[in-house]
């Protein structure tokens, strides 16, 4: 877990991990020089649990995704769990996951479904499976390595839901720029090893003004149509050809010597290679509707509009605007 001005939240998430049906078997906590009682939390609670609990606080700040590197890197345990500060845990969620490992030697990922909730726990009527449309036959798809499924419903892995092998670390890390250590490892992980997925939430999912990321609101019809129309497709496009450029250079250094493996991460650059190409030919269309018809077909008649972007809906946009 890694921390940061977490004090207001983090105790009802501590207190889930006390309250598990198994309980860890070591905490691992990375601070990022927190300023509030953080800290004097997290050492009150390590003097009252009978697992470890290893605080480390950083010399200085290190931002979210190379705290968790770091985090990771200090985890002894034969399966990591990422987890948030200021989430909380269902009692049986270390239980079920392990009992997945246990069931399938082969697994070297679980991925399960969060229910959202407010700043006060209170349920908002849907869970993050719903809010992204990771349906079963994405879900099936996610689990036969479909590296568009993993690159389009990457937000549906969030690392506060995953737990994985440790012997896979050094894979996973370094975490390439620009991407969140989440969605790269949950991405690598499912596109080289086996990944098995629980469809129910074992987390709540807590929303609040403060969070650094993963708001899932609800919005209305609106509210979505002035979003899809505001879009910063350029933005959009720059970041994917930097997500490309980054996965490519660390995917080069790995020097993977399994040919399958290679395979597969050669068809994840592939793919996301094609969905910077067709983020940059959505931005760049001409203001002209007729102008624009011809590349908005063709982007449509290479399925990229449905693997990359929200289908019919992404053409209408499009079009129209």
């Amino acid at each position: 877990m890694c921390t940061y001005n977490g004090a207001l939240y983090l105790q009802e998430q501590l207190d889930s991990f006390k309250s598990q049906t198994r309980v860890p078997d070591e905490l691992v906590v990375c601070d990022d020089r927190s300023s509030d009682g953080t800290n004097k939390i997290i050492k009150a609670f390590a003097r009252e649990v009978p697992f470890a609990v290893r605080l480390f606080v950083n010399e200085s700040n290190l931002g979210s995704t190379n705290n968790f590197e770091k985090a990771i890197g200090l985890c002894e345990g034969d399966i990591i769990f990422l987890s948030d500060q200021d989430d909380v845990w269902l009692p049986e969620k270390l239980a079920r996951v392990e009992e997945v490992f246990s069931r399938s030697p082969n697994a070297d990922g679980v991925l399960t479904d969060a229910a959202i909730v407010d700043a006060y726990l209170k349920p908002l009527g849907f869970n993050l499976w719903q809010a992204t449309k990771f349906n079963r036959k994405q879900q099936e798809k996610a689990m036969a390595r479909r590296p568009e499924i993993l690159i389009k419903y990457s937000s549906s892995m969030a690392g506060a839901t995953f737990a994985f092998c440790s012997r896979l670390r050094d894979m996973v890390l370094p975490v390439p720029t620009y991407w969140t250590h989440d969605a790269w490892i949950a991405l690598i992980i499912a596109l080289v090893a086996k990944l098995e997925i629980i469809p129910e939430p074992l987390n709540l999912w807590r929303q609040h003004e403060h969070q650094q990321l993963g708001s899932w609101n609800k919005k209305s019809l609106s509210e979505m149509k002035d979003l899809a129309f505001n879009k910063d497709l350029s933005h959009d496009a720059d970041i994917a050809e930097r997500l490309y450029e980054s996965a490519k250079e660390r995917i080069d250094a790995m020097n993977v010597s399994d040919y399958r493996i290679s395979e597969n991460l050669s068809m994840l650059l592939m793919r996301l290679k094609e969905k910077s190409s067709h983020l940059n030919a959505r931005s760049d269309m001409a203001k002209s509707r007729i102008l624009r018809l011809p590349a908005i077909v063709d982007e449509l008649s290479s399925g990229r509009y449905f693997r990359y972007s929200s289908g019919l809906k992404s053409v209408a946009r499009d079009f129209i605007y």
